[in-house]
Protein backbone atom coordinates (compact mmCIF):
# COMPACT_ATOMS: atom_id res chain seq x y z
CA UNK A 1 0.00 0.00 0.00
CA UNK A 2 2.79 2.42 0.93
CA UNK A 3 4.51 1.84 -2.42
CA UNK A 4 1.32 2.24 -4.43
CA UNK A 5 0.56 5.56 -2.78
CA UNK A 6 4.08 6.93 -3.28
CA UNK A 7 4.95 5.77 -6.80
CA UNK A 8 4.42 7.81 -9.96
CA UNK A 9 1.03 7.40 -11.58
CA UNK A 10 0.31 7.89 -15.29
CA UNK A 11 -3.01 8.24 -17.05
CA UNK A 12 -2.16 5.48 -19.57
CA UNK A 13 0.20 2.49 -19.63
CA UNK A 14 3.86 3.26 -20.18
CA UNK A 15 4.79 2.49 -23.83
CA UNK A 16 6.86 -0.65 -24.45
CA UNK A 17 9.82 1.38 -25.72
CA UNK A 18 10.34 2.69 -22.17
CA UNK A 19 9.99 -0.72 -20.49
CA UNK A 20 12.98 -2.94 -19.78
CA UNK A 21 12.58 -6.03 -21.99
CA UNK A 22 14.11 -8.35 -19.36
CA UNK A 23 12.09 -7.52 -16.20
CA UNK A 24 9.28 -5.48 -17.83
CA UNK A 25 9.75 -2.51 -15.50
CA UNK A 26 10.21 1.15 -16.47
CA UNK A 27 13.78 1.97 -17.47
CA UNK A 28 15.29 4.39 -14.98
CA UNK A 29 18.96 4.26 -15.98
CA UNK A 30 19.26 3.23 -19.65
CA UNK A 31 22.15 1.42 -21.28
CA UNK A 32 22.31 0.17 -24.86
CA UNK A 33 23.47 -3.35 -25.67
CA UNK A 34 26.02 -3.79 -28.46
CA UNK A 35 25.01 -5.59 -31.66
CA UNK A 36 21.26 -5.50 -30.90
CA UNK A 37 21.07 -1.83 -29.80
CA UNK A 38 18.45 -2.89 -27.26
CA UNK A 39 17.98 -0.34 -24.48
CA UNK A 40 17.76 -1.90 -21.03
CA UNK A 41 17.90 -0.76 -17.42
CA UNK A 42 21.45 -0.61 -16.04
CA UNK A 43 20.77 -2.46 -12.76
CA UNK A 44 18.97 -5.26 -14.55
CA UNK A 45 21.60 -5.88 -17.22
CA UNK A 46 24.47 -5.68 -14.73
CA UNK A 47 22.70 -8.29 -12.60
CA UNK A 48 22.26 -10.49 -15.67
CA UNK A 49 25.94 -10.12 -16.64
CA UNK A 50 27.04 -11.11 -13.14
CA UNK A 51 25.44 -14.54 -13.58
CA UNK A 52 25.74 -14.96 -17.35
CA UNK A 53 28.17 -12.74 -19.29
CA UNK A 54 26.18 -12.65 -22.53
CA UNK A 55 23.90 -10.29 -24.40
CA UNK A 56 20.52 -11.85 -23.53
CA UNK A 57 19.09 -10.94 -26.94
CA UNK A 58 21.64 -12.61 -29.20
CA UNK A 59 23.62 -14.92 -26.90
CA UNK A 60 26.99 -13.37 -27.77
CA UNK A 61 29.53 -12.94 -24.98
CA UNK A 62 29.40 -9.59 -23.17
CA UNK A 63 31.23 -8.44 -20.07
CA UNK A 64 30.55 -5.54 -17.74
CA UNK A 65 33.64 -3.72 -19.02
CA UNK A 66 32.67 -4.22 -22.67
CA UNK A 67 29.18 -2.89 -21.96
CA UNK A 68 30.47 0.22 -20.19
CA UNK A 69 33.05 0.89 -22.92
CA UNK A 70 30.38 0.55 -25.61
CA UNK A 71 28.07 2.95 -23.75
CA UNK A 72 30.82 5.55 -23.47
CA UNK A 73 30.82 5.93 -27.26
CA UNK A 74 29.60 9.36 -28.39
CA UNK A 75 26.93 7.99 -30.78
CA UNK A 76 25.57 5.64 -28.13
CA UNK A 77 25.48 8.51 -25.62
CA UNK A 78 23.48 10.58 -28.11
CA UNK A 79 20.94 7.75 -28.60
CA UNK A 80 20.62 7.30 -24.83
CA UNK A 81 20.07 11.03 -24.35
CA UNK A 82 17.36 10.96 -27.02
CA UNK A 83 15.74 8.05 -25.19
CA UNK A 84 15.87 9.93 -21.86
CA UNK A 85 14.41 13.06 -23.45
CA UNK A 86 11.55 11.14 -25.10
CA UNK A 87 10.71 9.32 -21.87
CA UNK A 88 10.82 12.56 -19.86
CA UNK A 89 8.51 14.24 -22.38
CA UNK A 90 6.12 11.29 -22.24
CA UNK A 91 6.07 11.37 -18.43
CA UNK A 92 5.33 15.10 -18.39
CA UNK A 93 2.44 14.67 -20.81
CA UNK A 94 0.82 11.69 -19.09
CA UNK A 95 1.28 12.19 -15.37
CA UNK A 96 -1.90 12.18 -13.34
Amino acid sequence: FKYSTSCDKYNIDIPAEFIDPIYYTPITDPLELPETRTIVDKKIILNHLFFKPTNPFNGLGLTHDELIEYNNDKEVQERLQLFKNKFSDWKLQHKI
